[in-house]
């Protein structure tokens, strides 16, 4: 039966998301209004870098109120950095509100993951046992025998998980069948992006059954598929979890993400959108550079480095193309100086982010006048670090 089909966010889990979790925190109010069916607000990769776990969810509860909160754990032995065990972090999270639990073993050891669901169960949660596809075929018969276990168990719902994104569409339509045909109740199909399979595997979950997708905003490699592309495959058919593109925008600009929807142009001219943080609050900027063929004495801002200089000092007003780092990162080193020719998609800067390094180019050809950040600085996305003439 064909029916909505329900979205759940798992930005904060991504591991590639260059945020501190005091950051990833304050994006949850921006989450909270989207029409998630959940937020993943605990795993592994925030277990790894929260100390202070009794903040973290007094913090979760303060700013998700409409969505449900979910915590992820994959198997009974795997500890947070604060030492907690995984049954009192259940405790804790159930006690600031959060009701969902997804709870499982990577190698589908369900004696070890069965402490921890009976744990979820007994504290009162809706919990969603989990079948995973690693490393190898999982068999629809296995899938069947795995679900009928967590059946056993007590638990409210499945989830199909492939953690290492191999699942191909017409495999991922018989483990879903299969699984629904063992134990009907609601499934979630959860994937990562290693290639064009996650997104095209999720729609195969959709056509078998599955209720809930997970996706990460603007997703990256090692994160499920991005939620804006599954909201855009799903819109206008039968399964449409009638979210739109535009409710996606403040959110990915808070947690660093690039937002297609507004990179648009207007009056020839290609509108930029950006996160101004003021007071604790997150607000869009959208900007609209003046028009290339307009007359000389109005064909670009003026731009005065000392708003952008580390050393504050007073300098002469600028007017030129601003170079922008477009990700948060550390500046390694300028490929030029300053007072030399750069030509357009010229490198002109080497910015250090996610342990790689990525070439910062120049979108014009002119004279670079002056660099507005220095080497070895961490620059956030969208700050100035040179003006092109």
């Amino acid at each position: 039966m064909e029916t909505m089909v329900k979205l759940g966010e798992m930005v904060l889990l991504d591991p590639c998301l260059p945020l501190t979790p005091t950051e990833r925190l304050e994006g949850l109010s921006f989450l909270d209004g989207i029409g998630y069916r959940h937020v993943a607000v605990w795993g592994h990769r925030l277990a790894a870098l929260v100390e202070d776990v009794p903040g973290w969810f007094a913090g979760v509860r303060e700013r998700l109120t409409a969505t449900q909160a979910m915590v992820v754990l994959g198997d009974g032995n795997t500890p947070s950095r604060s030492g907690m065990p995984p049954a009192d972090v259940l405790a804790l999270a159930k006690d600031h509100g959060v009701a969902l639990a997804r709870l499982g073993d990577v190698r589908n050891e369900l004696t070890r993951a069965e402490p921890l669901i009976r744990c979820a169960l007994e504290l009162g949660y809706q919990v969603e046992g989990v079948v995973t596809h690693h490393h190898g075929e999982l068999s629809a018969s296995e899938a069947a025998r795995l679900a009928g276990r967590l059946a056993k168990m007590g638990v409210h719902a499945l989830c199909l998980d492939d953690p290492s994104g191999r699942l191909t569409p017409s495999l991922t339509l018989d483990l879903v069948e299969a699984m629904r045909n063992r134990f009907e109740v609601p499934l979630c199909f959860s994937s990562r992006n290693g290639g064009w399979l996650a997104p095209a595997a999720a729609w195969a979950a959709v056509k078998a059954g599955a209720e809930t997708l997970d996706g990460a905003l603007s997703a990256s490699p090692g994160a499920p598929p991005a939620t804006e592309s599954l909201a855009a495959m799903l819109a206008d058919t039968p399964y449409d979890p009638g979210i739109a593109q535009k409710s996606f925008e403040l959110a990915a600009l808070h947690y660093g993400r690039t937002v297609t929807p507004s990179n648009s142009r207007q009056n020839g001219a290609a509108k930029r959108s950006y996160a101004v943080r003021v007071q604790g609050g997150t607000f869009r900027v959208d900007i609209t550079p003046l028009d290339r063929a307009a007359p000389a004495s109005s064909k670009t801002p003026s731009v005065s480095a000392a708003s952008h200089s580390e050393k504050g000092a007073a300098e002469a007003p600028l007017t030129g193309e601003i170079i922008q780092s477009p990700m948060q990162g550390r500046l390694v080193r300028f490929a030029i100086n300053e007072g030399e020719r750069v030509e357009a998609r010229q490198r002109v800067a080497v910015l250090e982010a996610m342990k790689m390094e990525n070439d910062i180019v120049s979108p014009v050809s002119g004279v670079l006048r002056r660099f507005l950040a220095a080497p070895g600085q961490v620059v956030k996305s969208g700050q100035a670090l040179a003006v092109v003439e």
